[in-house]
């Protein structure tokens, strides 16, 4: 028995976990393409405004469409002129009208969407919207696939702080959290008259619109000293660990004085119920690989092929700008970062996402990677409108979808003389076939695939001289020796593959 069994489960290349050795080749990010109907959701109702925030998309397998859940509200701008503001005389978004309005959209094939007649908020005298319910405007919502109670299938959470004063004193002294923010912090709150506790409430539905509040709210409580799960946060349920699962960003830069040092990072919480928090560990980190004035505003998570896929917004404090980018773990805990462009570029000046990108968890739908987010046309306290010394400049922010065929995020590329060469560590498996998802060229590309023992001799029958060459641009191909793909004889034991990539790339392999 090999030390490695990867059984039926699909094997990628974000990290080099299954990798021995590369001989003429190299692992290669592979960014998403955006959608040329960008942005896929136009602002065209009266009750929307210039700033469109996606929140959730959903699948719905037995209505057969997709569930898009996003907020709207109109921006404007003001310019800040305080010299003792923590915002560096900047322009700063405002709200022009009321709250942000929370609305479904439905899709047939998660491009082209609809804003259905929902018949439940009253706007301008008539409730031929889709506008929904506000209840506290739940926007951090996800479906949870684990809780068996119908009434509680969707989970979403409402944040908001809380000024009052005997609410903030019940907080802090109620907490065991031992550490503080930065006193300079702590000064700007006092002047502003904003020290409020940050409180997180939970709600229940069955079906995303009709919201119930959990009976033990607030789930999180946090004092204005030491908040907890304060910056931009998604919630899950984490299969592999059999846990709910909070990723944030701790609040670390407000706990120091040294914001180019000390800046945000990624935080894990975890809870077996959604009531009870554990409080938030630091898991990712900037490092000497990162730019100077980069620090980590926002991620987001999903279970993908039995292992962590990563969204990580990358927040550059010199320009403004918010792009995500790949990262993977094993254990939900350790993070590899081997790529750090950006795996949803940046749109043009004039784009709607020309300065951030925030991206929802990848969908898998069919053979496609959906990656939605909304996107900003100004960086995070600054960027081109927030050059402008006037107030009541729009700020745009509207929704996007980027797509990657199914498993392609990182490919293994080889080169035509010599031809790229894969060997793995030698693992043990389960199934009678070998799939694998390869790109490039007709005519041109050729992949062979040579079957090794754990101490890499090659098995007869089994060689490159056997293997009859795949070469075509194929998302499932299974390979064969000399006509026949049975490796039924193998199951079990320990083998390694040698992969022969001519003008080809690989992104995964798995056994059926």
């Amino acid at each position: 028995m090999a030390l490695i069994d990867i059984g039926t489960t699909r094997q990628l290349f974000i990290d080099d976990y299954l990798i021995e050795s590369l001989l003429h080749a190299r692992r290669v990010l592979n960014s998403a393409r955006k959608s040329s109907h960008n942005p896929i959701l136009p602002v065209d109702r009266p009750w929307e405004g210039t700033y469109n925030q996606v929140n959730y998309v959903y699948y719905d397998e037995a209505q057969h469409h997709f569930k898009m859940w996003y907020t709207t509200c109109r921006y404007v701008t003001r310019f800040i002129t305080d010299p003792a503001s923590k915002s560096y005389n900047c322009v700063k978004p405002l709200l022009a009208e009321g709250s942000m309005r929370p609305c479904l959209a439905t899709s047939q094939d998660g491009i082209h969407w609809e804003k259905p007649a929902l018949g439940l908020v009253e706007f301008a005298g008539s409730r031929a919207n889709n506008l929904l319910p506000s209840a506290d405007a739940v926007k951090y919502i996800f479906r949870d696939p684990h809780d068996q109670d119908p009434a509680r299938r969707f989970k979403g959470l409402v944040r908001y702080g809380d000024s009052d004063p005997a609410r903030v004193r019940q907080v802090e002294e109620a907490s065991d959290i031992y550490y503080t923010k930065a006193p300079h912090w702590i000064d700007d709150l006092k002047r502003r008259g904003v020290a409020s506790t940050t409180i997180w409430d939970l709600y229940y539905s069955p079906d995303g619109i009709t919201w119930t509040p959990c009976s033990h709210n607030p789930v999180i409580a946090s004092p204005p000293r030491a908040p907890l799960l304060a910056g931009p946060t998604r919630f899950m349920w984490d299969p592999i660990r059999a846990t709910y699962a909070a990723y944030t960003e701790p609040s670390q830069h407000s706990r120091s004085t040294d914001m180019e040092r000390h800046g945000r990072t990624v935080g894990r919480a975890e809870s077996a119920d959604m009531i009870h928090w554990d409080l938030p560990e630091t898991i990712i980190v900037p490092d000497d690989h990162d730019p100077p004035d980069a620090q980590f505003y926002f991620a987001t998570f999903s279970a993908y092929q039995g292992n962590y896929l990563g969204l990580l917004d990358v927040y550059r404090l010199n320009s403004g700008a918010i792009y995500p980018t790949l990262v993977f773990s094993r254990d939900g805990i350790h993070y590899q970062r081997d790529f750090r462009a950006p795996i949803i570029e940046l749109g043009a000046a004039a784009a709607f996402d020309a300065k951030e990108i925030y991206p929802l968890s990848p969908i898998v739908h069919g053979d496609q990677v959906l990656l939605y987010y909304y996107g900003c046309s100004s960086g995070h306290d600054m960027g081109p409108i927030y050059d402008e010394p006037q107030g009541g400049e729009e700020m745009r922010a509207a929704i996007g979808l980027a797509t990657l065929p199914i498993d392609r995020f990182v490919s293994i590329d080889g080169g035509k003389q010599p031809a790229g060469e894969l060997t793995t560590r030698s693992f043990t498996f389960a199934g009678k076939q070998l799939h694998l998802n390869v790109s490039g060229r007709v005519h041109e590309m050729a992949v062979k695939v040579q079957i090794l023992g754990p101490t890499s001799h090659i098995i007869p029958g089994h060689t490159y001289e056997d293997a009859d060459p795949i070469t075509t641009d194929g998302l499932d191909h299974i390979a064969t020796w000399n006509g026949s793909a049975d490796l039924s004889h193998l199951e079990g034991k320990a083998i390694k593959l040698r992969i022969l990539l001519e003008k080809a790339r690989l992104y995964s392999f798995w056994f059926n």
